[in-house]
C-alpha cells in the first residue's frame, strides 16, 4: 500500500496515469471524482466486493460502506465519504464495507488526493481487515484469559524489569506480602519486600536468585528462603524466578511465582519430630524389653540350677521376676492399645461406676509402688456418691497411668491427691502431685505419642512414652477431655472432664466404638 501511494505524483496532470496505477496495483483500489462517484475500480477491488467488471463504475462511493450507504451525494466537494478526510492530505481509517451480496466486513481505507487536468480525483485503497481484526480479537481474548488466570491464581506472581523493579503483582501475591499493589509497583524488589535466609535478608543482587534469572537467562528455583511482610513478619516460601524474553528472544526481566509453604514446613517438622520420637521409642522399648528379660533370665537360672536354696530368697527372686513380667505386659498392652486406638477398632463397654470404688481399687493396685517411694495416696470426694458411665477396665488404666506417674515423679513423703466433683453437665477429676513440675511447653506435648518430658526422664526409670497418649485417646473416646497444668518446682495437676450421662444400672450396658 505504501509503495502504490509513493508511485503516484501529487501533481499528476494525466488521468490515464492514475488508471494505469489502478490496473497495475495488487491492492484493491478505486478512483473517485470530487463528487464521490466511482470513476474506475481495479480487478482486485471488484473481486473483494464481489462485483462483475465495470459494475462499480458510476456508483457513489458511499454505497460501499454501511455507515454511508444511505447518505445522499452532496454538492461538489461535500461527499459524506470525502468529508471523512477533509483537511487531511492522506489519512487512513477503518470502515465496514458492503459486498454486493450484502455481506459486511472490516476494511482499512486510505485516500490519496491527486490533482489532474480533469480536476481533483482521489485514489482509495481497500484492505480487507477481517484476519487482522480476528487476530486482534483473539489476542485480546487470550490476553484477557491470561489476566483472569493471573488474577485468580492461588500462587503469588509478580514481574520485574531489568532494574529489578516490580512491574506487576497479582492479588494472591499482594495478600501474602501485606502490601497494596500501588505501594510497591515500580519499587525495587528488595525495597518492596525483602527475601532471603531467616537471619540474613538478601540485599546483594549478586547473591539474589531472583535477579540471577535475567542475569544468566536461567530458571532459578528456591525453597529454603523467607519473604518478609509489610508488618515485619516473615513466612517460608518456595519460589521460581523465570527469565522473561521479548519477541527477539532478548531478556527483558523476570517473572517470579511464589507460595507460602508454612504448612508444609510445619508438617515436615512434625514428621521429623515423629521420626525422632519413634527412634527414641525404639531405643527405649528395646531397653524396656531387654532389662526385664535379662533380669528374669538371671533369676530363673539361679533358681533352676539350685544356686538359691533359701526359701525366703527364692520368694524374693520370684516376686522381683513377677514385677519384670508385669513391666513386659504393660509395654505390650500399651503397644497393642495404641494400635487399636489409632485404627479405630477399640470399643468401650460403658457401665455405671462409683468413683470412690474406682479410686480405692486403683490405690490398692499401686500401694506397693507408693510404699516403696514412701508416698501417701489420698482421695477427697463429696459425701454423696459420684457415678460415671465409663468402660471400667479402660478408665482404670487411665487412673493407674496418672497415679503411677504422680508417684514415680514425686519426692518421698509428699502425698498424691485425687479429687472429683460432679455437675449436671460434667464430672471433673483432678490428680495432683507435689513433684518437680515441668515447663508449660513440655506440658503441651505430654500427650503426644512417644513423647517423654526431657526435664523428667532423668528422674524416672524409662517408659515407652505411650501411657499419656493412650489415656488421652481413651478419655476422648468417652467424649471427654484430659489436660495438664504445671510449673517448675510446684508439681502438676492432671484434669479429666467427662460428660455426665444418664445413670441406669450396671446391667444395662452401652457399647460405643472409638474412631
Amino acid at each position: 500500500m505504501t509503495n502504490s501511494s509513493t508511485s503516484v505524483s501529487k501533481d499528476c496532470t494525466n488521468l490515464d496515469i492514475l488508471k494505469n496505477v489502478l490496473d497495475s496495483s495488487p491492492f484493491p483500489m478505486v478512483l473517485i471524482d470530487s463528487y464521490g462517484t466511482i470513476a474506475m475500480a481495479n480487478w482486485s477491488a471488484e473481486s473483494l466486493l464481489c462485483y462483475e467488471p465495470q459494475q462499480l463504475a458510476e456508483q457513489p462511493i458511499e454505497s460501499l460502506f454501511t455507515t454511508l450507504a444511505n447518505a445522499t451525494t452532496h454538492p461538489h466537494g461535500s461527499s459524506p465519504f470525502i468529508q471523512l478526510w477533509r483537511g487531511s492530505l492522506e489519512k487512513q481509517q477503518e470502515l465496514t464495507a458492503l459486498r454486493k451480496d450484502g455481506d459486511q466486513f472490516p476494511v482499512e481505507v486510505t485516500l490519496y488526493p491527486r490533482k489532474t487536468t480533469a480536476g481533483l480525483y482521489l485514489l482509495v485503497t481497500l484492505i480487507d481487515a477481517t484476519e487482522r481484526k480476528w487476530a486482534k480479537s483473539e489476542f485480546d481474548r487470550l490476553s484477557l484469559h491470561q489476566q483472569y488466570i493471573l488474577q485468580s491464581a492461588g500462587e503469588g506472581i509478580y514481574g520485574l524489569n531489568l532494574n529489578g523493579q516490580l512491574t506487576f503483582i497479582n492479588p494472591a501475591g499482594v495478600n501474602m506480602v501485606g502490601w497494596k499493589a500501588e505501594e510497591i509497583l515500580g519499587q525495587p524488589q528488595h525495597s518492596a519486600f525483602d527475601h532471603g535466609r531467616l537471619d540474613t535478608p538478601c540485599r546483594n543482587s549478586e547473591a539474589c536468585h531472583i535477579v540471577a534469572a535475567f542475569r544468566d537467562s536461567a530458571i532459578h528455583h528456591v525453597d529454603d528462603e523467607v519473604f518478609w511482610r509489610k508488618d515485619g513478619t516473615c513466612f517460608p516460601v518456595e519460589y521460581t524466578s523465570t527469565p522473561l524474553h521479548d519477541e527477539t528472544d532478548r531478556v527483558i526481566g523476570a517473572v517470579v511465582t511464589f507460595r507460602d509453604i508454612t504448612q508444609r514446613k510445619l508438617m515436615e517438622k512434625a514428621d521429623h519430630d515423629l521420626r525422632v520420637m519413634k527412634d527414641e521409642f525404639i531405643a527405649t522399648a528395646s531397653h524396656e524389653l531387654k532389662t526385664p528379660i535379662a533380669s528374669l533370665r538371671g533369676f530363673m537360672k539361679l533358681i533352676l540350677h539350685g544356686k538359691v536354696t533359701d526359701p525366703v530368697v527364692q520368694q524374693e527372686f520370684l516376686a522381683r521376676a513377677n514385677q519384670d513380667v508385669e513391666r513386659l505386659l504393660t509395654l505390650i498392652h500399651n503397644l497393642l492399645d495404641t494400635s487399636k486406638l489409632e485404627t479405630g477398632v477399640s470399643q468401650f463397654l460403658l457401665e455405671d461406676v462409683e468413683l470412690k470404688v474406682m479410686f480405692t481399687d486403683t490405690f490398692a493396685t499401686l500401694e506397693p509402688l507408693a510404699k516403696n517411694k514412701d508416698i501417701r495416696l489420698r482421695q477427697e470426694l463429696p459425701s454423696e456418691p459420684i457415678f460415671v458411665k465409663v468402660d471400667r477396665q479402660a478408665f482404670q488404666r487411665v487412673l493407674e497411668n496418672l497415679l503411677s506417674n504422680a508417684i514415680k515423679f514425686s519426692d518421698p513423703q509428699h502425698p498424691v491427691l485425687v479429687t472429683a466433683k460432679q455437675t449436671t453437665d460434667e464430672t471433673v477429676i483432678h490428680v495432683i502431685d507435689h513433684g518437680p513440675g515441668f515447663p508449660q511447653e513440655e506440658a503441651n506435648r505430654l500427650f503426644e505419642k512417644f513423647y517423654q518430658a526431657k526435664s523428667l526422664t532423668k528422674r524416672a526409670d524409662g517408659g515407652s512414652g505411650l501411657g499419656l497418649f493412650i489415656a488421652k485417646k481413651i478419655i476422648e473416646g468417652h467424649g471427654g477431655q484430659i489436660s495438664v497444668e504445671s510449673t517448675v518446682g510446684h508439681g502438676a495437676t492432671f484434669t479429666i472432664s467427662l460428660p455426665t450421662r444418664e445413670i441406669t444400672t450396671s446391667m444395662n450396658n452401652e457399647e460405643i466404638s472409638y474412631d
